[in-house]
């Protein structure tokens, strides 16, 4: 690992890919927790509203629960610094999208798909699987332009409507 003093970012050159003009690399959760729950707390504020929810269980995540997880996050990087992270958690072939975020400053600009290309690059050979509010329709056509499919729909204990995509290995 190489620290990147312009960024502040831990960059382990074996998995650093550039795409435009930001810079996709793993991140230790433990290490990048506060900013993590920053974006979460800032990008899924909007995401509520959005999708018309007063109690968004994303907004409830401690910066301590991201500190713990397990989880594999890569961040997207730019000039600016750390400015969106998806967050993936393994199970027996399938990769399945806990989080995407892109700071609320930068959203629109292309961060989150280069972050999706960057994980359907490395894990081409697993199946993906994302869900997301039904009603946000922004990440239903982004994960729809990258070949995700509606599997299935469902309602959580609030009434909140759920869409469960996938997209297949290659």
């Amino acid at each position: 690992m190489s620290e990147d003093a312009d960024q502040g970012v831990a960059l382990d050159s074996a998995k650093v890919s550039t795409q435009g003009c930001a810079q996709i690399s793993p991140l230790a959760p433990q290490d990048f927790a506060p900013e993590i729950h920053r974006f979460f707390q800032r990008a899924y504020a909007v995401e509520a509203r959005l999708i018309n929810v007063r109690d968004f269980p994303p907004l409830a995540r401690s910066c301590s629960a991201i500190q713990e997880a397990k989880s594999q996050v890569f961040g997207a990087c730019t000039e600016a610094g750390l400015r969106g992270v998806i967050e993936l958690e393994h199970q027996s072939g399938v990769v399945l999208i806990a989080s995407l975020v892109v700071d609320i400053d930068y959203s629109r600009q292309g961060l989150a798909r280069l972050l999706l290309q960057h994980v359907i690059s490395i894990h081409a050979k697993d199946s993906l699987w994302v869900e997301t509010a039904t009603a946000n329709r922004p990440a239903m056509a982004l994960y729809a332009s990258l070949g995700f499919e509606v599997r299935g729909e469902f309602a959580k204990a609030d009434g909140l409507r759920m869409s469960r995509l996938e997209r297949k290995r290659n």
